[in-house]
């Protein structure tokens, strides 16, 4: 049990891919996000920029130029999913990440999550936070927030990302030690399709 729990927490990273809070089994209809020029916005679940609309980018920590995944952005430019992940968790999601809200299986027998994304921009630049709710067995053991800030010229992205993870107590002791519960690095993003 150590080691999926280890690993369902370890996934959390992507979905809990800025802040980790205890905020309880359901996914916030709307939350107030801050932009490049330091205004803050609401965003509505499953909102985004509109420019990022029906595009792919692929990212990378600008400091180390790992490659985190591609990001895949819809209708109004909300964030659907992250494909051909390489950073976030892979042994718990795999290589596809789904933010739609809904609870989906991993690749851990007994663990699931449920995450949804928010998106603002204006002309400063725009701004995403994702949030998850990780479980096990239907018990939740991790809660997560990503949040990434950020410009683009329509060909390549730049801005940061961060991350925080709170797992519950009961589970901390399962958890491998050197689990990474927070970071903020710099990041930079290349359209690979769209308009």
């Amino acid at each position: 049990m150590r080691f999926m729990l280890g690993l369902g927490v370890a996934g959390c990273v992507f979905l809990g891919v800025g802040g980790c809070g205890n905020f309880g089994n359901a996914l916030p209809e709307s939350l107030d996000l801050t932009l490049p020029d330091e205004t803050t916005d609401k965003a509505v679940r499953g909102g985004g920029a509109a420019t990022l609309e029906n595009s792919r980018w692929q990212l990378f920590n600008a400091e180390t130029g790992r490659y985190i995944g591609e990001f895949v952005f819809v209708e109004d430019g909300a964030l659907d999913s992250v494909i051909e992940n390489n950073v976030i968790g892979a042994e718990v999601f795999g290589d596809t990440i789904l933010a739609d809200g809904a609870v989906h299986a991993t690749e851990v027998e007994g663990l699931s999550y449920r995450a949804a994304t928010y998106g603002v921009e204006n002309e400063s630049g725009f701004a995403y936070e994702a949030r998850a709710i990780v479980t096990f067995a239907g018990v939740r053991v991790a809660t997560g927030r990503a949040t990434a800030v950020g410009t683009h010229d329509g060909d390549q992205m730049e801005g940061t990302f961060s991350y925080r993870i709170r797992v519950e107590e009961s589970a901390a002791s399962a958890l491998p030690a050197n689990l990474r519960t927070e970071d903020e690095f710099p990041v930079y993003g290349v359209r690979v399709t769209g308009e």
